[in-house]
C-alpha cells in the first residue's frame, strides 16, 4: 500500500509540474493590453508601445520618435522622424520616409520600406526595400538644412555690412524715410517685384543679362533692408538708453533675425515649417517695403521732407528795456 501511495503522489507531482507553465503563460496573456484605433502623432510627443501592448490599428508618426517593443497588427508609417523596433511584431508593413529606422530582434509580416532615410537592421527583418540617399550614405537632413541656413546668414551679413560701408549716405536716407513711407513703400515694392519678373522674363533670352539682373535686384533689395534695419536698430537702442552707430544698429537688428533663424533651424522638421512661415513674414514686412523704399528714394539719393528739411532756429526777440524810475524831485 505504501508503494502504491508513493506512486500516486509522484504522478500527481508530475502532472502539477507539467501544467504549471501553461498556467503562467495564460496569466501573461491576460495581462496584455489591447488598444484599438489609430495612433497618430504629428510633430508631437513620442510614441512608445511597451512589450505588453497590442495595437490593432495603424501607427503613424510625422516629425516625431516612435519606439515599439510590443505588437502592431497593422502598418507602421514614419515620416521625417525616427523609428526604433526592438523585439516588436508588426502585422503588415513598416514604411519610413526621410527617417531614421533601427530594427533589432523584430518580426515584420510583410515589407520594410526605407525611402531616402537611414536604415540599421539585423538579418531577420524580412522583406526589405531600401531606397537610400545618393553615394550610399544618409546624412542627417537637419544638419544639412542648418548649414544651408548658416551659409545664407553669412551672405546676408556680408550684404548688410557692405551696404553700410559702401553707401552709408543712401542707407541713412532710406532709414530716415522708413517711418513715414513704410506703408506706401509696401505697395510700391509689390509693383517693383512685378516689374522685376517682367524684366527677368525679357532677359531670359540673354546669357549675361539674366544673372546681371538678378544680382542688381539683390543689391537694391539688401540696401533697402539695411535701411530698415538701421531705423529699427536705432529705435531698439534708444529704448535701451543707447545711441547706436549705423553699423551697430544694423547688426543689432540682424542679430534678432539670426537668433530666430538659428532657433527654428534646430527645432527639427516642425521648425522647418515654422521657418518657412517666418521667411514669408520677413519677405512681406521687410523685403517688399525695402524694394519700395529704394524706388521712392531713387536708390537713397532723394529723400522726402523727413530727410531733407533743415529747421532754422527760432528767431529770438530781445527783451524790452526796463524803464528807469523817474525822480519826482
Amino acid at each position: 500500500m505504501t508503494t502504491r501511495r508513493l506512486g500516486v503522489t509522484a504522478l500527481v507531482l508530475l502532472l502539477a509540474c507539467a501544467l504549471a507553465p501553461p498556467a503562467v503563460h495564460g496569466q501573461e496573456e491576460q495581462e496584455r493590453i489591447v488598444r484599438s484605433g489609430p495612433t497618430i502623432s504629428v510633430f508631437g510627443q513620442e510614441i512608445e508601445i511597451p512589450t505588453n501592448e497590442v495595437h490593432r490599428d495603424p501607427v503613424i508618426c510625422i516629425g516625431c520618435i516612435a519606439r515599439i517593443k510590443g505588437e502592431v497588427r497593422d502598418n507602421v508609417v514614419v515620416i521625417f522622424g525616427e523609428l526604433e523596433l526592438e523585439g516588436a511584431r508588426i502585422g503588415k508593413n513598416v514604411v519610413g520616409v526621410f527617417s531614421k529606422i533601427r530594427v533589432r530582434d523584430s518580426y515584420i509580416e510583410d515589407t520594410l520600406v526605407n525611402a531616402l532615410g537611414s536604415l540599421d537592421r539585423d538579418s531577420g527583418s524580412g522583406n526589405v526595400v531600401n531606397i537610400a540617399l545618393p553615394f550610399g550614405w544618409a546624412p542627417q537632413v537637419r544638419t544639412i538644412l542648418f548649414w544651408f541656413r548658416a551659409v545664407g546668414l553669412l551672405l546676408i551679413f556680408i550684404a548688410l555690412v557692405g551696404a553700410v560701408s559702401v553707401v552709408p549716405e543712401r542707407v541713412e536716407t532710406i532709414a530716415l524715410e522708413t517711418p513715414g513711407r513704410y506703408f506706401s513703400a509696401f505697395f510700391v515694392g509689390l509693383l517693383g517685384y512685378l516689374a522685376f519678373l517682367i524684366i527677368i522674363t525679357l532677359l531670359a533670352a540673354t546669357v549675361i543679362g539674366l544673372p546681371a539682373g538678378f544680382l542688381f535686384f539683390k543689391v537694391l533689395k539688401w540696401v533697402g533692408v539695411a535701411g530698415i534695419f538701421l531705423s529699427l536698430g536705432r529705435k531698439i537702442g534708444r529704448s535701451l538708453g543707447r545711441e547706436m552707430s549705423p553699423l551697430g544698429a544694423v547688426l543689432l537688428s540682424f542679430g534678432f533675425y539670426t537668433a530666430v533663424v538659428v532657433v527654428l533651424s534646430w527645432l527639427g522638421f516642425a521648425g522647418f515649417f515654422m521657418l518657412m512661415l517666418f521667411h514669408l513674414l520677413f519677405w512681406l514686412m521687410f523685403e517688399v517695403p525695402a524694394v519700395g523704399l529704394v524706388i521712392l528714394t531713387r536708390f537713397g539719393t532723394q529723400g522726402g521732407a523727413v530727410a531733407t528739411t533743415v529747421y532754422a532756429p527760432a528767431a529770438t526777440v530781445p527783451p524790452e528795456p526796463t524803464p528807469e524810475p523817474k525822480d519826482d524831485a
